[in-house]
């Protein structure tokens, strides 16, 4: 887990506020898509607490013990 607590709030919060978007102001094709699609993955990340990103730059939002 590369993701903090609050990381991991923000990240499905504005992934929820994504999808919902994409619906509520009604994007159209591969645009609509694209922003589903960053939402879900943001979701995904918080619900897990790992970013691929993050660990690929040995970044890490997690508060240490």
């Amino acid at each position: 887990m590369n993701i903090g607590p609050l990381d991991r709030i923000t990240r499905i919060i504005l992934g929820l506020l994504l999808i919902g978007g994409r619906y509520f102001f009604k994007f159209p094709g591969l645009v609509g898509d694209g922003v589903v699609l960053l939402g879900a993955l943001w979701v995904w990340e918080g619900l897990l607490g790992y970013c691929l990103l993050y660990g690929l730059l040995g970044w890490s939002t997690k508060l240490r013990d």
